[in-house]
């Protein structure tokens, strides 16, 4: 067998177990917004990217694990404020008061979506002046961005929505000329509901990676969470294991 394969499979079936005292009594509590497919509704099969990776982390370490979802602004509080221990699918700039480990779990790259018949494209922030932007309320698009979409919002030039549904639903009414979203989710959207003629790319902002982040309240536990998401991921980035776990969604790659 290819040593490559051999690698993601053990990945897979055993997520690098390493040697760690029993946490079969200890919850893990997850929380995200409806994100697929990093990550879905909590009522969903498969659940997400996300999910499945931290699943497959704490699960095999004994750990029982929950999870839910809110709107993003919600899950950050909780996260924040301890009434959740991970929050999954963030940045480091866009929660910066919540622990991070030194790994990502996959990369994130914010897009503008056009109709289909639109000859407009991106070429930063002042060809965006004429346009109406629908963003998702609470995400981090990067500084410039956001700076730019505060201003936006105040003038009355973009709106903001709960979902990558009612954003592509926005773009269909005419609500907006252009929205912004990652491009893995956009992706997997108009996969799923066929939405792909509806829209084009029109351009993209360079990647971002995405964490875990783990509440900082009660600290004995979180320093105990960080340390397993370490090792874990290092190993998973480095042998295939969370690739593996991409490919299960349709992308070739994290």
């Amino acid at each position: 067998m290819d040593l490559s394969i051999a690698r993601k499979l053990l990945w897979l079936v055993s997520f690098f177990f390493t040697a760690a005292s029993s946490a079969a009594n200890e919850v893990v509590r997850l929380v995200a917004d409806e994100w697929c497919p990093f990550t879905c509704a909590y009522t969903q099969a498969p659940q997400g990217i996300g999910v499945d990776i931290a699943r497959k982390i704490f699960e095999d370490r004994g750990y029982q694990v929950t999870y839910h979802t809110a709107t993003w602004d919600e899950a950050k509080r909780m996260v924040s404020e301890g009434e959740a221990d991970i929050l999954i699918g963030t940045v480091r700039a866009e929660t910066p008061d919540l622990l991070f480990p030194d790994y990502h779990f996959s990369y994130s790259q914010s897009c503008f979506f056009s109709p289909s018949d639109s000859i407009w494209s991106y070429q930063g922030l002042k060809s965006l002046r004429p346009k109406r932007v629908g963003v998702i309320s609470g995400y981090s698009y990067g500084a410039g961005l956001d700076a730019y979409m505060d201003k936006a919002l105040e003038l009355g030039m973009a709106k903001t929505y709960a979902s990558t549904e009612q954003l592509f639903a926005a773009l269909k009414r005419g609500d907006v000329d252009v929205f912004i979203g990652d491009q893995k989710v956009s992706e997997y959207y108009g996969r799923q509901f066929h939405a792909s003629l509806a829209y084009r790319v029109t351009g993209c902002q360079p990647r971002r990676k995405l964490f875990f982040a783990v509440s900082p309240v009660d600290r004995q536990k979180g320093n105990k969470l960080i340390k397993i998401l370490n090792g874990n991921l290092l190993i998973g980035l480095r042998g295939g294991g969370v690739k593996a776990i991409h490919q299960q969604y349709g992308f070739p790659s994290y």
